[in-house]
């Protein structure tokens, strides 16, 4: 997934893509929930590990959001 945003982003000239957003998934109220890979922390740093990885493997940098722990 990482690799394809770096390609997409390459061919639209972006040189920095604000993703991924690295919280936590705690309660199903909440309304960024639909930009977090889970509720579990380990999974979530594996899944944004290799998402970093995969779009800074040629170039393309990235700014994590959300990586403290916010409530809204």
């Amino acid at each position: 997934m990482g690799e394809t945003l770096e390609i997409e982003s390459q061919t639209n000239d972006f040189q920095i893509v604000l993703d991924p957003g690295v919280n936590m998934k705690r309660s199903p109220l909440l309304g960024r929930n639909f930009e977090y890979f889970s509720e579990y922390p380990v999974l979530s740093g594996e899944v944004a590990v290799s998402f970093i990885n995969g779009l800074q493997s040629h170039g393309v940098r990235t700014s994590m959001k959300n990586a403290i722990i916010t409530l809204i």
